[in-house]
């Protein structure tokens, strides 16, 4: 990547050079991660993960013999599945109380969608 020093932000022509894209590509894939930033700053998508992760652990009818080795792995997966669902919740919790929470727009750039998601108007990419 191109020389960089810390008295100067990164041009676009940089970015594009970098990482051996195009001009469109590179704009696509900045655009890409600031939507990724935004979109992880909401409490949506940090409850949406946790939703997610609740249906990763194994249904009723899917367990194992108790006692079985199989058993106490599907037990410790369901810890750990556990711990990270807590974790999610936590900072979705987080990111609501400190207010920092945008109200579902952020600006022209791209919006919210279903699930927690942003979506880029189709003029951005195309």
């Amino acid at each position: 990547m191109a020389k960089h020093n810390n008295n100067s932000d990164l041009s676009m022509q940089d970015v594009a050079r970098g990482f051996n894209l195009t001009m469109k590509a590179a704009e696509h894939l900045m655009l890409r991660c600031v939507q990724d930033a935004l979109t992880q700053a909401s409490a949506k998508y940090w409850d949406r993960r946790a939703a997610e992760s609740e249906d990763c652990k194994p249904r009723a009818h899917e367990w194992q013999p108790v006692g079985t080795p199989a058993y106490l792995q599907q037990l410790e997966l369901c810890e750990r599945i556990d711990a990270r669902i807590a974790e999610y919740r936590q900072h979705a919790q987080e990111t609501r109380e400190s207010g920092d929470e945008q109200s579902g727009s952020h600006g022209s750039l791209a919006s919210n969608g279903p699930n927690g998601y942003l979506e880029t108007p189709r003029e951005v990419v195309a």
